[in-house]
């Protein structure tokens, strides 16, 4: 993605971090108290995936999709499965999926994070909502990919 991958994120909550480690992913998961610093999509996530919760990153040269061991999980995917990001949009429901793509092009192209719930049909299971939250990683002030946060909501 970038040369200096740990330089190359993005503003998430207002800053600018210089490393996933400085990032705090409390503003991106609304409020959840869980100490995630250090997290990273390269991460196996085991902590996050016992609370529904995965990290995922795209690289936009090739749409690649980077994911935790939680993003797996909500798909109903195995984990460590290849994933293509044109075979996972079909897992949204349609109006979610247009809205998803509306604002994942709007962040590209205006440098700006977002959050929406989606509605998916995970593999094998039936249909759940999800928080989707995304901010563009940046590389000399050109967006090379999003990162964020994935959270299957369930009801209380």
């Amino acid at each position: 993605m970038c040369a200096q991958r740990n330089h190359c994120r993005s503003i998430i909550a207002g800053r600018s971090p210089t490393s996933m480690s400085e990032m705090s992913l409390a503003p991106l998961l609304g409020g959840f108290d869980y100490p995630f610093e250090g997290a990273s999509a390269r991460d196996d996530g085991e902590e996050l995936a016992k609370h529904d919760i995965g990290l995922w990153e795209c690289d936009l040269s090739d749409d690649s999709l980077t994911w935790s061991a939680g993003v797996y999980d909500i798909f109903g995917i195995a984990r460590g499965a290849r994933v293509l990001r044109d075979d996972i949009v079909r897992f949204y429901e349609e109006d979610s999926r247009r809205a998803m793509e509306a604002l994942r092009s709007y962040a590209i192209r205006h440098r700006r994070g977002f959050t929406l719930n989606v509605e998916i049909r995970p593999s094998q299971t039936r249909r759940a909502w999800m928080k989707l939250s995304g901010a563009p990683v940046l590389d000399n002030g050109n967006v090379v990919g999003l990162t964020g946060v994935k959270q299957l909501l369930r009801a209380a």
